[in-house]
């Protein structure tokens, strides 16, 4: 049996369902507007994430651009396509995209979330506005005070102060249900109605919601599954370094393996592979291929500068540097195999940190003070 082959990009993670995902996207009911016409225009040149999602691309730097869709709020014939509103938003790394749409918008709108919460309370609030409506004795002083309250609640869940159509709605609703109508009458059928009809909105508003949620956790999903990827690309090649750093130099071992290595390496950090492509493994990828395979040309630095930056273009493409190729002794060799493999194990812990925390450099240890060294060492007596 063969071995298993691992995918040669991160677009064949998800290469089954490629074709199926891109037939549904060509055949969608709604007109895109872009938000930012320039944006727009150069988000096209980006590469794809995923092939089959044209909503995440990496741009030649590194960094992740996401796109967020919303109503135009322009009213839709019968027949007509709805129309999208799209927006652009640029995120530096591949790990913060992730822990931004997760912390900002999956628990927020999951279980236990706050927006879920304030959709929750707003539903409960029009309850017991109707409750309280079915009562035939509600006089003109406690409708008066059931509005001011009314209003007072739904200034707290971001009803008033919501550019949304339909919250707009909601509160209109709830506003001339509890005030008397252009008769001056007070609690009417109509306004139990509109109460209702108010009803019917925040629901509509609460699968809103969950459509929201249910795209941003797939949209993580995604996210991960790319980040694990990464990884675990990283990762082997920073166990092929430690393999050749642990053999002895000067054998027959150790020339074929760092032979095997380097063209290995080659493959898995070439950016014509589309592996590592999004920061923060562009900019190490691109040190480690200069560091290994750099001939000491001119234009490296504008080779360098394109992915990694300007900044680490002139600090690695120095005059002072020898490329691997130039190196004659089998110890240098090897050990500039074993810094490369240091600098991506650094870079997957990095990618680590960024992903749940936001921090890319490691926990400070708390230092023990006097009295705890005092009793560890009586301890250890």
């Amino acid at each position: 049996m063969g071995t298993e082959q691992r995918p040669r990009s991160i677009e064949e993670l998800f290469a089954k369902s490629n074709e199926a995902a891109i037939m549904d996207a060509m055949s969608h009911d709604y007109t895109l507007t872009p938000e930012d016409a320039a944006k727009s225009e150069q988000v096209e040149d980006m590469t794809r994430l995923f092939l089959a999602d044209p909503t995440i691309r990496i741009s030649r730097g590194g960094t992740v651009w996401v796109s967020a869709r919303r109503d135009d709020g322009i009213p839709t014939e019968k027949g007509g396509k709805k129309g999208l509103v799209e927006r652009w938003n640029e995120y530096d790394s591949l790990p913060d995209a992730r822990r931004e749409i997760f912390e900002g918008v999956v628990i927020p709108y999951g279980i236990g979330g706050e927006e879920r919460q304030l959709r929750i309370d707003a539903a409960r609030l029009v309850s017991q506005n109707i409750i309280r409506l079915q009562s035939p004795h509600v006089t003109r002083n406690e409708l008066a005070q059931m509005n001011q309250e009314t209003m007072a609640e739904l200034a707290r869940l971001r009803y008033v102060t919501s550019t949304i159509p339909e919250r707009q709605q909601v509160v209109d609703l709830m506003d001339r249900s509890t005030k008397p109508d252009s008769k001056d009458r007070v609690n009417t059928p109509a306004g139990r109605m509109e109460e209702n009809a108010a009803r019917v909105r925040i629901i509509g508003d609460m699968t809103v919601d969950d459509i929201t949620y249910n795209k941003a956790k797939k949209r993580v999903n995604k996210f991960d599954a790319a980040l694990d990827y990464m990884d675990a690309v990283a990762m082997d090649v920073v166990r092929r370094s430690d393999a050749v750093g642990e053999l002895r130099v000067g054998t027959g071992a150790f020339d074929e393996e760092i032979s095997r290595y380097l063209e290995e390496v080659n493959r898995l950090l070439s950016p014509s592979r589309g592996i590592l492509i999004a920061q923060p493994y562009l900019t190490v990828a691109t040190i480690a291929r200069h560091d290994l395979f750099a001939r000491g040309e001119a234009d490296d630095i504008i080779k360098v500068g394109e992915r990694a930056g300007l900044e680490v273009a002139t600090k690695i493409c120095r005059d002072s540097f020898v490329p691997y190729a130039d190196l004659k002794d089998p110890d240098l060799q090897k050990q500039r195999v074993i810094e490369v493999g240091k600098k991506l194990r650094e870079c997957v812990y990095k990618a680590r940190r960024l992903r749940y925390t936001g921090d890319p450099k490691p926990p400070r240890e708390k230092r023990k003070t006097k009295v705890e060294l005092f009793w560890e060492r009586v301890d250890n007596l």
